[in-house]
């Protein structure tokens, strides 16, 4: 879920460029559109208009995404995120693994999927318990999102 998100986050930053880059007539991204010699201005603003028409499209399918990121945070960048952002019944275990610089190290090592085979649960049950996981989520879920979801799979 982080992954996607991500990916709808980093699309929206490529439209807003994209979007500049038409209206300076800037066509560095758009080889096809380049190899055409000579397009007219009014022909990149009605492309810029487009694209910034499809920016807004995405705002409003994955507008859910915003008010969920700093949950994902705490999975995604765990030595980054905010304590007092998470839930309170995981902020003691977060200031642990924060503090943790074998972990801390690990982490840098080998990355976000592999990191989380080193965390023992019996150290950190609050923090990766599903239970927790659900409770911190749940109150923000609406059949909205769930519809939104179901649409975007």
């Amino acid at each position: 879920m982080t992954q996607m998100c991500d990916s709808v986050k980093s699309f929206k930053v490529k439209l807003t460029l994209w979007g500049k880059q038409l209206t300076a007539g800037n066509l560095v991204h758009f080889l096809t559109l380049d190899s055409l010699r000579k397009v007219e201005p009014k022909s990149l603003k009605e492309y810029a208009d487009i694209i910034s028409n499809l920016h807004k499209q995405f705002d409003v399918r994955f507008k859910g995404f915003k008010a969920l990121e700093p949950h994902f945070q705490i999975f995604s960048i765990p030595f980054a995120v905010e304590i007092h952002n998470v839930a309170e019944e995981m902020q003691m275990e977060l200031a642990e693994l924060q503090c943790d610089t074998i972990l801390k190290q690990k982490y840098t090592d080998v990355g976000i999927p592999e990191f989380y085979q080193f965390l023992s649960q019996e150290r950190f049950p609050m923090l990766f318990s599903a239970s927790v996981n659900k409770s911190v989520l749940r109150s923000r879920l609406t059949d909205t999102h769930l519809q939104a979801t179901l649409r975007e799979v």
